[in-house]
């Protein structure tokens, strides 16, 4: 039998609770003899008694009372503030199994409050649930909120939800000698500490109320177990400053460029780093994540180092150089974030479709989606990048945060020589063993779990492409076909404000006013392969002029040709456009450098563009000779006449400009 107002007994309990080894066990060795005695014959009863053993034995076994064996047994299943019941913690003396619970009314003077706060936010709602809103969030209607954390200040917003509820000064809280303010405090730390990561992003921000996501106990949903499942890629800026060298006649002028934006492509199995990019701009666009990708898929060589110190340690390289068999193997599926470059159609459809793998767009701002590649960051930092005296340190708060752009003209740390380190010190990572893989590298494991697949592991690698499947970054366009006959134009396309053709194109008159398909290589726009709307090839089309001579990207050429525009570049017909936009920077990085002589060294958004320039043509730095100081840019003109024109002849006007 049990008492009416004692709860469950062994009659009413559900099946799932009666398993006694699924509840929160105690470690009893801690305790003292007479309180681990208690306990054991508190534990004894209720398996006696769950068991079917009568209330009468189990008094004269274990001392306890009828209705002491029934309260321990619903002690044991009262609910834990950490969603569980007590189990066998409720045995514990003096163990609280539900907070206390105030039903006297409040009372004057400086005494006798216990639960007295508690009852005034149950006895009014509205402001109980006013101000948990105020402490757990950052907008409050009536008020504009302090950029940090105070008790202060929700103590002040409790006083106006007070006036709004019309509490008088007579009545509790406020007729207490503090006013209720340490009330308010108190209960403030409570709802803090119940909601960590609210709180975690009130006091700390939105960087702690994402780092409180992680540290749960809980196992990554996106598990790998074979090799090439999964693969993040990422864009880092790294943490120094490099500089470029603009020959001068008789010295090589330095000039800071901005930070290089890293772009590794990370196998999560091994946390072997597969390919990666260098992008010189601020920010990378989808075509960097593109190049990345595919240096993932395409075979590595050794750059040829600046530097004759400068050496690759042994067993430092990139997978495919340490295992061919690897090498243009696909993945499962990409890790990305949510950031715009990934977003691109090129590279949220053209990857898909050209590698066959899946995409997974992370929530936004949760780092930890990807956390091999966010470690990754971290360890080529400390290896290597923080170590070096050009290096911009960790954040402004860095002790060892010193002038980067001093430093970088001061040491010569040159453009190639840190694309140099960067594939060293990459390299270098993934032939470091690590204690996380088993005191293995990452090439090791990557090695061992390819070489030795079991039998359901599938390499998934891309077969050769057909002549007429675009390769990754190329992309598929319609170009209407354009010319004349009757004024000798021959057919050509037009694309970013170039003219293409070829002698099959240039030939064929019946073309003119249809569309064609043209495959355009973003990375490399000399040329393009082009298709009738039937299927049949017509051959590669070369840009006219200039535009075929030098390699370059969409992105160079929209450069070149907003110069262009804004008439700061003058090119002439069949002019190199690359090598004249090249000394164009050229020149205005040291112009802008001699108008800032003796003042500190800083990053110069001219030889930025000049490296990006550089590094995407592949071309050498031109030699530039500095005007003197006080003499003007010459004007930039097509054609210079020597002799002003006949007054009889007219002037021709083509959109507003005289010709």
């Amino acid at each position: 039998m049990a008492d009416r107002s004692s709860g469950r007994s062994r009659r009413d309990l559900p099946q799932e609770l009666r398993d006694l080894a699924a509840w929160p066990q105690l470690d009893p060795s801690q305790l003292s003899p007479e309180v681990r005695d208690l306990v054991n014959r508190r534990q004894q009863a209720i398996r006696a008694y769950l068991e079917g053993g009568s209330l009468r034995s189990i008094h004269s076994e274990c001392a306890l009372s009828r209705t002491e064996i029934i309260r321990c047994l619903n002690r044991c299943l009262s609910l834990h503030q950490d969603g569980r019941i007590y189990g066998w913690r409720a045995l514990l003396p003096y163990q609280h199994t539900r907070g206390y619970v105030r039903l006297k009314g409040p009372v004057t003077g400086s005494r006798g409050h216990a639960g007295a706060f508690l009852q005034f936010l149950r006895d009014h709602p509205e402001i109980s649930q006013a101000l948990d809103h105020a402490i757990l969030t950052t907008k409050v209607a009536d008020a504009v909120r302090e950029s940090r954390y105070s008790h202060a200040e929700i103590y002040g917003h409790f006083r106006r939800l007070c006036r709004r509820a019309r509490v008088s000064q007579t009545h509790y809280p406020l007729n207490t000698h503090d006013q209720g303010r340490r009330s308010v405090a108190r209960y403030a730390r409570e709802v803090l500490n119940a909601h960590f990561s609210k709180a975690a992003g009130r006091t700390g921000g939105p960087d702690a109320r994402v780092r409180a996501r992680v540290g749960l106990g809980k196992g990554s949903a996106l598990m790998t177990e074979l090799p090439f499942d999964l693969v993040s890629i990422d864009a880092h800026r790294l943490n120094f400053i490099g500089c470029i060298g603009v020959p001068t006649p008789g010295r090589v002028e330095l000039l800071p460029i901005q930070r290089m934006q890293f772009l590794p492509v990370v196998e999560h199995y091994s946390t072997a780093v597969l390919g990666y990019h260098v992008a010189m701009a601020r920010e990378p666009g989808a075509l960097e994540v593109i190049k990345a990708a595919r240096s993932a898929l395409t075979p590595w060589t050794p750059r040829a180092l600046s530097l004759s110190g400068q050496r690759y340690p042994e067993g430092a390289m990139m997978p495919s150089a340490a295992l061919p068999e690897a090498t243009g193997l696909c993945w499962n599926a990409l890790l990305v974030d949510n950031a715009s470059i990934h977003c691109a159609i090129d590279v949220a459809e053209g990857l898909r479709r050209s590698l066959g793998c899946a995409l997974n767009f992370g929530p936004v701002r949760q780092w930890y989606r990807r956390p091999l590649v966010e470690s990754l960051f971290s360890a080529l930092e400390r290896a290597g990048f923080l170590r070096l005296p050009n290096t911009t340190g960790t954040g402004s708060a860095d002790p060892h945060r010193a002038d980067a752009a001093a430093n970088a003209v001061k040491y010569e740390m040159l453009m190639e020589e840190m694309l140099d380190l960067i594939d060293i010190v990459v390299c270098t990572y993934n032939g470091t063993r690590r204690e996380s893989l088993g005191h293995a590298s990452p090439l090791e494991r990557l090695s061992d779990a390819v070489l030795g697949a079991s039998s359901f592991w599938l390499p998934r690698k891309l077969p050769p492409l057909p002549p007429w499947m675009p390769e990754i970054g190329v992309t598929i366009l319609s170009k209407t076909v354009r010319g004349d006959r009757k004024q000798g134009r021959r057919p050509y396309i037009q694309y970013a404000h170039v003219r293409y053709t070829n002698p099959i194109l240039s030939s064929a008159y019946d073309l003119i006013g249809h569309e064609i398909r043209v495959h355009v290589n973003l990375d490399d726009l000399r040329a393009m392969k082009a298709f009738l709307p039937s299927g049949e090839e017509i051959g590669v089309l070369a840009a006219s002029t200039g535009w075929g001579r030098s390699r370059h990207d969409a992105t160079l050429r929209r450069n070149v040709l907003r110069a262009v525009r804004e008439k700061k570049l003058a090119v002439a017909h069949g002019e190199d456009a690359i090598q004249s936009y090249l000394v164009l920077k050229a020149q205005q990085a040291i112009e802008r450098r001699d108008a800032k002589r003796g003042r500190r060294h800083t990053v110069s958004p001219e030889a930025t563009a000049l490296a990006r320039a550089v590094h995407v043509s592949g071309q050498s730095v031109p030699s530039v000779t500095p005007r003197p100081p006080g003499r003007p840019a010459a004007p930039l003109t097509r054609q210079t006449r020597a002799t002003p024109a006949p007054s009889f002849v007219p002037q021709i006007r083509h959109r507003g400009v005289v010709k």
